[in-house]
């Protein structure tokens, strides 16, 4: 099972999959009970009952994508004020931080749920930006509640499974962000330093050794137990090299249910997480241009200018090749 679903959230984090392949399910809506309200780690499955799924809400973010942002429409509206009552709930969710109660992302209708729904969210982000396209504040308020959620699941859920659905969360929302700065790179700038100062301090954690704990103790026991812990903080300390890569430098001849675990960390998870890495910086980078251009009429010398006149926190780097990038590399 957690292979199958790792292949599934690899499948998940390719939209054209999502929109073509029509993986989201469909199911009845039902009415909603208070009693998870109390909890202080409320389940998914409870929360989402009152949610209203449809096919139309992936077809109209597939639409929007190539014509962003969403405009309103009779259809996007309906799809709005179906779950209006669902995304006030959702949104105290994610601004009060709720921890969820673990292991029901593993849950096939939960996921392709909760995809609807951070999908739905960033149409309403899309509807909303598109009243006033000076202005970073949807952009902002709805981006924070979603990257705030995929910093946080990961160590919460601490499984494979959660640190896929947070890079695909991330993911989307880095799509809304950049097509944002990219078709109306004034609302960058019209909102002051806020925006700038927000989007420096997004976190994007990768608690690898967390999750290699949690994941490889349902593999290994007794002495191999040592092994894992010392794999998962190599793992942590230096995450650019695949973990089998890593574990045979601590043991030439792993066992087999060792080499299993190798499937947690490849090349291409590596992959994923530079480019996340990327992303996020370029975003950044771009911002703290505009603003320095706009406030010196005139084009820094280098990225050090940048950190000197602190619109940026430090000089970035590349994660694919771990030199630091130029003003090119951030045009």
């Amino acid at each position: 099972m957690l292979k199958e679903w790792t292949l599934f959230l690899f499948k998940i984090r390719n939209r054209s999959f999502l929109w073509h392949m029509g993986l989201l399910l469909v199911g009845s809506a039902h009415l909603a009970s208070p009693a998870w309200a109390a909890s202080m780690t409320p389940k998914y499955s409870d929360v989402l009952k009152n949610f209203k799924e449809s096919p139309e809400i992936s077809m109209q973010f597939k639409a929007a994508q190539s014509q962003w942002p969403a405009k309103s429409s009779p259809a996007l509206d309906q799809l709005l004020k179906q779950n209006q009552d669902f995304l006030k709930t959702w949104d105290q969710l994610l601004d009060q931080s709720a921890n969820f109660h673990r292991g029901q992302l593993e849950d096939e209708k939960v996921l392709n749920q909760l995809t609807q729904v951070l999908q739905l969210s960033l149409l309403r982000l899309q509807t909303d930006f598109q009243q006033n396209t000076k202005s970073t504040q949807s952009l902002q308020k709805e981006s924070q509640r979603w990257l705030g959620y995929a910093a946080a699941v990961p160590f919460d859920e601490a499984s494979l499974i959660s640190l896929k659905w947070a890079h695909l969360v991330r993911s989307m929302v880095f799509d809304q962000l950049e097509l944002a700065l990219s078709k109306y790179p004034e609302c960058g700038i019209s909102s002051g330093s806020d925006f700038l100062a927000w989007m420096n301090q997004v976190q994007v954690p990768w608690p690898l050794e967390r999750i290699l704990l949690t994941e490889g103790k349902r593999w290994v026991s007794g002495r191999e137990v040592g092994k894992l812990e010392k794999l998962a903080m190599m793992v942590q300390k230096n995450p650019y090299l695949p973990l089998e890569e890593t574990l045979r430098k601590i043991d030439p001849h792993p066992s087999e249910n060792l080499l299993k675990l190798t499937v947690f960390w490849t090349k291409s998870d590596i992959d994923l997480l530079a480019e996340e890495m990327n992303r996020l910086q370029k975003m950044q980078g771009k911002l703290a241009l505009a603003h320095y251009r706009e406030k010196n009429k005139q084009e820094p010398k280098s990225v050090e200018d940048l950190v000197i006149s602190k619109y940026l926190l430090q000089k970035p780097i590349d994660y694919r090749t771990g030199q630091a990038m130029s003003l090119k590399d951030l045009q």
